[in-house]
């Protein structure tokens, strides 16, 4: 390989110890770069289709980028893949924080997990040598327990850590793989870890990453660096981080309340950023080669939650944690959102699978005989903190929660499927799209299910635009793929996307920052491209599994239930009217939503079009 990449990525099979190195070859780094694009196609031909997510032959993948590692800015993310057990479709999760650069640091490009393990183990890693140790003295522990006993029993406090927490042990549908404090939270890549029988992953590492041209790399990033500090567009961002949507996206009328009933919430002024940095900001941090530092770092001075601290809440958290349950008491949203992060739940399914059960309580569907004596109200944090340990043990009623909305709304009955918030069994994330249509496309047809980022984060777009509104569907299906190209792209680098209006994420500074560090010849037009064929691997993965366009839909309450009130009163959303030009628009069959075989040989994906064909995906 040439630069950017350490050339290899380990794999592990867990039933029998065994381990191999896997080589990167430069064709797939020409295809796919790395991170979301090629894990995308390692995910295809690791996993095995039709077999549940939890059976041990289907793989875990955590993977990093040829970027990660080095002086870009935010090159830090961890990308974790496998068939998801909350959808039984494709999975993926991003987390940032140090654990990517130190895999890299230590030898690797990225780890494949196979099989599961007879006894608790976990792997450790450390400069080109690895070694799968036992873990039962750790299984059991909290997140933060787990990482402290890691690094005390390798004698060293730099050792970086990826762990799941009881949620991933004990297979909760949608438990987070934590990287330390960062989660990898949707689609329930900790689930897919505590099944195996991983408890953990320690990386140490103090290999130099190969780099075509070093000194142009260093100088062009420098710039980067300096460059996305003193953006005018990331200075609200610097200063509150993603909590200060919540008020924002209120003004709008599309921030989800009590279970998407409405989209504004009385209570917002009480969870938004700006209290929080007034009250209870205890100091920034950042990820690796972040000079954004956009995580808050709070505590709770006083009153029943006092002593609760947590790097955050973000906005998802607040969204999930607050609005959507009813809850304006921030002091509860950050105790439970450290309480998330130590039992490995991803927060924003918690919350979701929370208030579906308060709507289901409200109307009489649940009663505390079902609840095990406990009210769900809208708005009652004592409740929904005392839910969350019980997701995670699977205790009582929260083992009914653990399942996910999907799940619940199948075994309840009784038309809650109407009002059961999720697309592909995900739910979804905190923007009513009823308010703005192409996020109701880009959610609906995103292949990891009700996803705001996978699909192509449309919101600011939509709330800006002089050229179209958020309520027309006109032009949304190529604003959708535009931005889902763009976003498989920051994702293939491991980057972040909070960063995008920054001049390092414009198209020709990302290729010209990829040919200095790898030697390989990108412009924007081959990243178009590459952006493309990720897609379309992803939705390769979909249509193998059975998915199809019965798949991209939303629950009834959006497309039939008009919003009641605020600036987006009287909208639902017109799913269907975006639908067919989006397919057309990428080649993919009106009917099935199946690539053509054009479309896969004009990309170069051969081998997915011969393998649809032979699984019966793909007209002859």
């Amino acid at each position: 390989m040439r630069g950017g990449y350490q050339g290899r990525i380990l794999e592990v099979n867990l039933t029998t110890g065994r381990m191999q190195e896997l080589p990167i070859t430069e064709r797939y780094a020409q295809l796919h770069i790395g991170g979301r694009g090629l894990g995308a196609r390692l995910l295809y031909e690791h996993a095995r289709p039709g077999v549940d997510a939890f059976d041990p032959e289907q793989p875990l993948i955590l993977l990093t980028g040829p970027l990660t590692g080095t002086f870009y800015p935010t090159a830090n993310r961890l990308i974790a893949l496998g068939k998801s057990p909350l959808t039984q479709a494709y999975g993926a999760s991003l987390a940032g924080g140090f654990f990517a650069a130190e895999l890299k640091f230590a030898g690797y490009d990225g780890l494949i997990f196979k099989g599961a393990a007879p006894e608790p183990v976990y792997l450790s890693v450390h400069n080109g040598k690895a070694e799968l140790l036992p873990a039962r003295h750790l299984w059991g522990k909290l997140v933060g327990d787990t990482v402290r006993a890691l690094r005390m029993e390798h004698g060293d406090a730099s050792v970086r850590v990826v762990a799941c927490g009881p949620g991933g042990e004990n297979r909760v549908r949608y438990a987070s793989l934590m990287a330390e404090d960062r989660a990898a939270g949707r689609t329930g890549m900790g689930a897919l870890m505590g099944a195996k029988g991983l408890k953990a992953v320690a990386v140490r590492g103090t290999l130099p990453i190969p780099l075509h041209d070093p000194q142009g790399c260093m100088a062009l990033m420098a710039g980067f660096q300096a460059e996305s500090r003193s953006n005018r567009g990331m200075q609200r961002f610097i200063t509150h981080g993603t909590a200060g949507n919540v008020k924002k996206l209120n003004i709008f009328g599309i921030l989800p309340t009590r279970n998407f009933q409405t989209a504004v919430f009385d209570g917002a002024p009480r969870i938004d950023g700006d209290l929080l940095i007034d009250d209870f900001l205890v100091r920034d941090t950042a990820c690796f080669t972040c000079s954004i530092n956009c995580t808050k770092a709070t505590k709770v001075g006083e009153g029943a939650y006092a002593g609760a601290h947590s790097e955050g809440p973000e906005y998802e958290t607040l969204y999930a944690l607050g609005s959507n349950v009813g809850n304006q008491d921030l002091d509860s949203i950050i105790a439970m959102d450290r309480l998330c992060d130590e039992l490995g739940l991803d927060s924003m399914s918690s919350g979701c699978s929370i208030a579906f059960a308060m709507e289901c309580f409200e109307r009489g569907l649940l009663t505390e005989r079902d609840t095990g004596g406990i009210p769900l109200r809208f708005g009652d944090h004592q409740a929904i903190i005392k839910l969350l340990p019980m997701i995670a043990y699977k205790q009582g009623f929260g083992a009914l929660l653990a399942e996910g909305v999907k799940r619940m709304s199948e075994q309840i009955g009784q038309g809650s499927e109407a009002f059961a918030i999720h697309a592909k069994g995900l739910e979804l994330g905190g923007y009513d799209p009823r308010g703005v249509q192409g996020e109701g496309l880009s959610m609906a047809t995103s292949e990891r299910g009700g996803c705001h980022h996978w699909g192509g984060y449309t919101i600011f777009a939509e709330t800006t635009s002089k050229t179209m509104t958020p309520f027309e569907t006109k032009g949304k299906a190529e604003l959708v793929k535009k931005l889902r190209i763009e976003s498989s792209l920051i994702d293939s680098l491991t980057a972040c996307s909070f960063l995008k209006p920054t001049e390092a994420y414009q198209l020709p500074n990302m290729a010209k920052a990829l040919s200095l560090a790898t030697g390989l010849d990108y412009t924007e037009e081959k990243l178009r491209e590459i952006g493309e064929r990720t897609m379309n691997v992803e939705r390769c993965f979909n249509v193998r599994e059975g998915l199809g366009r019965k798949d991209d839909i939303l629950p009834k309450r959006l497309l039939k239930e008009a919003l009641p009130e605020g600036p987006c009163q009287g909208q639902t959303v017109h799913l269907e009217e975006m639908l067919d030009d989006f397919y057309r628009l990428n080649g993919w069959d009106p009917q099935t939503t199946v690539p053509t075989e054009a479309k896969l040989r004009a990309l170069k994906l051969d081998e997915l079009a011969d393998d649809l064909k032979r699984h019966g995906k793909l007209p002859c």
